[in-house]
């Protein structure tokens, strides 16, 4: 009997959930931001596990997007700047950021520094920090 009454309260309270199901617009293209430096981040470190060359353009990424799609994706889009040619240097207490949006000049957003760490930042913590990436082509 106990164990019927915790099948209905656990069936109860999937069916009712706990929040809401559906991220908003904001909060998905946040998760986005994330996701696409950290599947950037994991790309480098295995291709330096594997003794790859760094991807030193869009192109050196064709291969690597069936694998890594969002980043891979990004980068080839425009979406995301990355400084090419850079890998991760765990360890390194220099706070370069080697990826980052497009458009992080204006909103901030998720980047990538050279030791492989990730972090949010806002417009003025990204103007103050040092980059290794070339600004964004202006249209």
């Amino acid at each position: 009997m106990r164990n019927l009454f915790l099948v209905i309260l656990l069936g109860l309270s999937l069916m009712f959930g706990c929040g809401k199901s559906k991220p908003s617009e904001s909060e998905f293209m946040d998760m986005t931001g994330q996701n696409a430096v950290t599947e950037l981040r994991d790309m480098l470190k295995s291709l330096s596990a594997e003794k790859k060359a760094m991807p030193k353009s869009a192109q050196d990424l064709s291969a690597l997007e069936p694998v890594f799609p969002l980043s891979a994706g990004q980068l080839s889009s425009g979406a995301m700047v990355y400084a090419w040619g850079t890998g991760i240097t765990e360890g390194n207490s220099e706070a370069t950021i080697i990826a980052h949006p497009n458009d992080a000049e204006t909103v901030g957003g998720w980047v990538l520094f050279k030791d492989g760490s990730i972090k949010k930042v806002s417009v003025e913590e990204f103007g103050a920090a040092k980059k290794s990436t070339k600004p964004p082509k202006k249209k």
